[in-house]
């Protein structure tokens, strides 16, 4: 009886104890985010891009409404505005490329500095392929690009306006809204800024592809081995028709850059 008084009285000073460790970490974290959150730091950009990045990957999820979702990642090339040597050399070019030198704005923002990160990749095509017969027009293999069509958002447009041309996102359609206002996989800063592009991936061009994304972390993770590695957003692909037999395809999809480079993913889609 005596132990077991003893025992009793141990867990509840080792439960106590624990509760007012819990109480303190929580109110340690509080004041940090709070300090954090105060802490906003202003820079003024000349360009719109902050950082241009090379990736040489990307993952693909399937979103709650059954679409695919394309995330770059992994970049091997990161040049920025407060790059040195040679790095903003690169940043220099790449923004003369894109004919974004004269910006000129202030930028507000917390803590690191991540966001207006675009891909600098020339990509000349993206295509999508089943293992499992589409149709009869579209057996195993074959291009489904006739089919898929692609949606995502880039500054592109505002930046060559001359930072003046804006888009309106409350005329915006029905597929558009759905997918980049509602299905809350994205965080679309200065959506003014971003224009939609959208099409049949047999129908986009090379200029279509261009500083593709919100230029924000998407804060995704595509498993634990990047579980601390940002992914940023590319683009959803949604299919215009249903297999003529229902069931689970692997779908791959192709990214051909202008390096010579192909990259590819594959991802099991149940229709």
């Amino acid at each position: 009886m005596l132990v077991s008084s003893v025992f009793h009285t141990q867990l509840n000073y080792i439960s106590m104890n624990n509760n007012r460790f819990f109480r303190f970490f929580i109110c340690v974290f509080c004041l940090f985010v709070i300090v954090s959150c105060s802490k906003f730091t202003t820079i003024v950009l000349r360009s719109y891009v902050a950082h241009f990045a090379s990736f040489n990957m990307f993952y693909l999820d399937i979103t709650d409404q059954g679409n695919i979702v394309m995330y770059w990642h992994n970049a091997r090339e990161v040049v920025s505005y407060h790059s040195s040597g040679e790095a903003k050399k690169r940043y220099d070019e790449l923004c003369q490329k894109f004919d974004d030198l004269a910006f000129n704005q202030e930028i507000r923002y917390v803590g690191g500095f991540s966001c207006h990160r675009y891909p600098s990749n020339e990509i000349l095509s993206i295509n999508v392929v089943s293992n499992t017969d589409f149709n009869s027009e579209y057996p195993a293999g074959s291009s489904l690009a006739g089919l898929v069509r692609f949606l995502s958002v880039s500054p592109i447009r505002f930046i060559q306006s001359g930072y003046r041309e804006t888009f309106n996102w409350n005329n915006v359609c029905e597929e558009i809204r759905k997918l980049l206002l509602e299905e809350s996989r994205i965080f679309l800063c200065n959506p003014e800024n971003h224009f939609p592009i959208k099409g049949r991936l047999a129908d986009l061009t090379q200029e279509d592809f261009l500083l593709l994304g919100t230029g924000e972390d998407s804060g995704w993770r595509p498993d634990h081995a990047y579980a601390f590695t940002p992914g940023y957003f590319f683009g959803y692909l949604t299919f215009e028709q249903q297999p003529e037999i229902s069931g689970v395809h692997e779908i791959t999809v192709t990214i051909r850059l202008g390096d010579g480079r192909v990259l590819s993913r594959t991802i099991e889609k149940e229709f």
